[in-house]
Parts: C-alpha cells; sequence; structure tokens
C-alpha cells in the first residue's frame, strides 16, 4: 500500500500533487555526496505532467532543417533552424578531435542564477546538427540514432537497418511508419510489436507474425481483425478460418484499402511485476510508466526506457541507474542529475552532451573528462572545493534539484516533443514562458503536387514518376515526397501510398494508444 507523505501545489499550474514515502527515499539515495557530505536533494516543485513537459520542451527530435556547418562551411540536416543564431557542427566533425571544449570554460558567478551562468556557456559552445554518432550509415535524416544504416526520417534508437519513419525503433528492420516496435522485421504502421515478423496496421503483438490490423496478441501467425488471441492461426475477427478463407479476405481488403488502426487505451503490462502505467515490458517495481521495455526496476515517472534501474524522471534513455531529470540520457549512465545527451558516463549533474566523462558539473559537449565545471578543468580537490559552494548558491536561488529551466531551450515549443504530448497554441505557449518558433522551411520545388484523396488505393497503378511529385495532406494540407526507398517498401508488401504526411501520421499514432 502506497504511503503519501507531503501534498504540493504544482508551482505551474497550480494543480495539487502528492510525494510518496519512496519518492522522498529516492530523493535521497541521489543527493550526491561530495567530500563526505551529502547535498540532499529536494522534492519537486512541479506536478509529474509539467515536469515531463518542461523536460520534453527541450527536445527537437523530428523537426530536421538544412545548413551550414559553422566548421567545414559543408551543408548538413540539422535539428536547428537556420535562422538560429547558434554555431552548428556536423556530426563528423564534432565527434573528431579537432575541437576543444575547454575554449569555452568560465568561472561561475556568483551575482547570477545558474540559470543565467548557464546560458552564457550554452550560448558559446557550438552545437551538434544530430544527436547520432558517425557509426550511421546511409541515414543522413535521422536523429537520436546510433549503430543504425540505410535508414531515413526516423528518431531514436539503434542497432536498426531500412526503417523509414519509425520513432522508438530497437534493432528493427526493413519497417515503415512505426512507434515504440523491437527485435522485428517487415513492420508497417505498427505500435508496441516486440519479436515479430511481417505484421501490419498491430498494435502491442508479442512473437507474431504474418498478422493485419490486429491488437495485443501474442504468439499468433495469419490472424485479420483479432484482439486478445493467443498461439493461434489462421483467423479472422477471433475465429478459425481455413487457409484460403484467409487469402481470399486478405486480397480482398487490401484491394479495397480497409486496415487501419484505431484508439486504444487498454493497460498493457506484460511480463512485468508491480508496475503502473502502461506498455511496460518485462520490468518490475515501475510507477507511473509507459514505454518501459527490458528488465527495467524501480523507476518512476519514466517514458521511452531500456534497461534502466532506478531513476526517476527519465525519457529516452537506455543503460542507466541512478538518474533524476534525464533526456535522451544513453548507455552506461550512472548517478546523473539533470542532464541530456550523456553518454558512457557517471556522476554527471546539470551538463549537456557529454561522453565517457566522471564527476561533471554544469558542463557542455566535453569527452574523456573528469573534475570539470562549466567546461574548466579542476583537480579533484578543487572540484570538491567549489561545487559544494555552487549548490548552495543553487539551493538560495530555487534551481537545485530542478531540471533546466525553459528559457535554455533552443527551439520553439512547436519545434519539440512538448508540443506533441501538451499541444498549445503559440499564444498559449508565450504565456507560460515557452519560445515559439515561426521558421517556415522552404516549399520543395516539385514537377506538380498531388491531393491525397486522389491517389489510387492500388500501389501497383502507381508510376515511378511519382518521385518527382508532392503529395498533399488530406488533415493538415502540407506537401511531402515519396523517397525511391519507401516506394520499394510499398509495392513490396502491397501497401498503397500514404495520404497523410509523415508528422500527421506520427501524431495519429501517438493518440491511438493515449
Amino acid at each position: 500500500m502506497e504511503t503519501f507523505v507531503e501534498q504540493k501545489t504544482c508551482k505551474h499550474c497550480w494543480k495539487q500533487f502528492w510525494i510518496r514515502a519512496r519518492d522522498v527515499e529516492f530523493y535521497d539515495k541521489v543527493s550526491p555526496v561530495i567530500n563526505g557530505v551529502k547535498y540532499q536533494v529536494p522534492s519537486p516543485t512541479l506536478c509529474p505532467d509539467c515536469r515531463l513537459q518542461r523536460m520534453l520542451a527541450h527536445r527537437n527530435e523530428r523537426k530536421l532543417y538544412k545548413r551550414t556547418c559553422a566548421a567545414t562551411q559543408q551543408p548538413i540536416i540539422s535539428i536547428y533552424s537556420p535562422d538560429k543564431p547558434y554555431r552548428v557542427y556536423s556530426q563528423k566533425f564534432r565527434w573528431s578531435d579537432a575541437r576543444d571544449p575547454f575554449e569555452y570554460g568560465r568561472d561561475f558567478d556568483f551575482s547570477k542564477t545558474f540559470t543565467e551562468n548557464f546560458n552564457i556557456l550554452f550560448q558559446q559552445v557550438p552545437k551538434l546538427a544530430l544527436h547520432g554518432h558517425v557509426s550511421n550509415e546511409n541515414s543522413d535524416y535521422v536523429n537520436y540514432f546510433v549503430e543504425s544504416k540505410d535508414s531515413y526520417c526516423s528518431y531514436a534508437w539503434w542497432y536498426n537497418e531500412g526503417v523509414l519513419y519509425c520513432t522508438v525503433a530497437t534493432r528493427i528492420k526493413y519497417s515503415c511508419d512505426c512507434l515504440s516496435c523491437l527485435d522485428s522485421e517487415y513492420l508497417y504502421n505498427c505500435i508496441n510489436c516486440i519479436k515479430s515478423y511481417n505484421l501490419q496496421y498491430c498494435l502491442d503483438m508479442v512473437n507474431c507474425s504474418d498478422c493485419y490490423n490486429c491488437k495485443h496478441c501474442v504468439g499468433c501467425k495469419y490472424c485479420i481483425n483479432c484482439d486478445h488471441l493467443e498461439n493461434q492461426q489462421y483467423c479472422i475477427f477471433n475465429k478459425q478460418v481455413s487457409k484460403e478463407e484467409f487469402h481470399r479476405f486478405l486480397s480482398e481488403s487490401k484491394k479495397n484499402n480497409t486496415f487501419s488502426l484505431s484508439k486504444d487505451t487498454t493497460q498493457v503490462i506484460r511480463n512485468s511485476e508491480n508496475c503502473e502505467g502502461s506498455y511496460i515490458y518485462d520490468s518490475k517495481n515501475i510507477y507511473q510508466g509507459f514505454d518501459v521495455f527490458d528488465s527495467s526496476s524501480d523507476c518512476a515517472f519514466v517514458e521511452q526506457v531500456f534497461w534502466y534501474k532506478d531513476s526517476y524522471e527519465v525519457f529516452g534513455a537506455g543503460y542507466g541507474e541512478r538518474v533524476y531529470g534525464g533526456l535522451v540520457t544513453t548507455l552506461n549512465i550512472y548517478e546523473a542529475i539533470a542532464t541530456s545527451i550523456v553518454r558512457r558516463s557517471q556522476y554527471v549533474y546539470y551538463s549537456q552532451d557529454i561522453t565517457w566523462c566522471n564527476h561533471i558539473f554544469w558542463c557542455i559537449g566535453l569527452r574523456n573528462k573528469s573534475y570539470c565545471i562549466f567546461n574548466k578543468q579542476y583537480t579533484k580537490e578543487e572540484y570538491e572545493t567549489l561545487v559544494p559552494k555552487i549548490i548552495e548558491h543553487m539551493k538560495q536561488t530555487g534551481e537545485w534539484g530542478e531540471f533546466f529551466d525553459t528559457s535554455l531551450s533552443p527551439f520553439g515549443y512547436n519545434e519539440t516533443v512538448a508540443n506533441e504530448y501538451y499541444p498549445l497554441s503559440e499564444e498559449e505557449a508565450t504565456k507560460k514562458w515557452f519560445k515559439w518558433s515561426h521558421y517556415e522551411a522552404p516549399t520543395p520545388i516539385v514537377d506538380k503536387i498531388l491531393e491525397g484523396k486522389d491517389l489510387p488505393n492500388n500501389i501497383q497503378e502507381v508510376e515511378d514518376d511519382i518521385l518527382k511529385y508532392a503529395i498533399r495532406c488530406d488533415v493538415t494540407g502540407r506537401i511531402f515526397r515519396i523517397v525511391p526507398q519507401e516506394l520499394n517498401f510499398y509495392r513490396k508488401h502491397n501497401i498503397p501510398l500514404p495520404r497523410k504526411h509523415p508528422d500527421q501520421r506520427h501524431l495519429e499514432r501517438l493518440q491511438i494508444r493515449r
């Protein structure tokens, strides 16, 4: 039975929320000990929704722009629109040894808040064009992607091949328009499908193959319009059919383009223990978790996490332990507070874009460093003397224990994942102290624009000329193009061309589960 110890009022939306006894234990556990003294992390001042909204306002996942590398002057794809004032580096240059992040080091100014100090450093340090890695192959239009190849317009995570318009894909091959899928191949318009093969329009499928328009099935093959089946074959609407009837029904459904995903509010918790939330797999002791995978445990308020332990307020991360307030904190992280884009590091606090580092406070863009503050090198003794002073200063300004202020986000609210989860108008966003982007990318030059509603249902009727044209989204009016690998995928799997813009398709997949 939960024990609630304190009721608080959110300083952002003024709603009341509770602090549990287990929360207090966690905040005590992650409070850093420096030179033998523990610096207690306080309970949060925002409710869970406002905390997530604040964090996601720092994450531009899908808005990609053309601009020029500030170092090489070569054209690049970037998450920073050309009107933003930052210097932006290509991934190749950023991961080389040709730059020195200590060049931007500075002393902490105790006459300013942490946010004011950090903002000066943030404005000066060049930005990485995309959050990925040079290990990606033939995958220029991807973000938060690692160790993947032949992929296009896909966002998060790793070890993928030939994926198109996918988000939160891990170990996925040759798939298109998917959300939160793992260890699968040949998926189309699928959500939360795991260890599966050749699925279309499916939700929450595990160890399934050759299924269409199905939900919540395990170990099934050759099923259409089925729900909550286990270890069945050749079923339509949960009824057994012959092999011939199955293929006849499938052919007719594809001909008439009748497949689609529909809204689903089922709470999905599979092979897990003591968990609260949805789409939690193979995990235990998860509180308010969503899209939690790979033996995660003892976490609260987490989303899109893989193998995370003893952590709170984490979004989009893998392989971490004792992390509090982590945005895209990936791959072997231990003991971190208020971080964004941290890789293979430990004891990192209030820092961004950190790789292979230890004992880092308030830094940006460091690699293979230890005992640094504001991008300056210190001895261990100097570090342990100065850090407590800055923490005490942050306590006085009310910033200690809080995630980065939204004023430090380089993006407009309408560019970020926050707007997908908590949509706001420009007026509403600016009233809440969020930024707003007015940049509009140039309209692509095409031979002509086709209306989505006028496209044929039969992909075999589509000529190669479609690659020269643009399609106007039936819902938003935005235009988009079909790329060669995408057309090949639709033809191979007998799937009609999409009538909606990729961003609209992504939003509709998100809305299906919420």
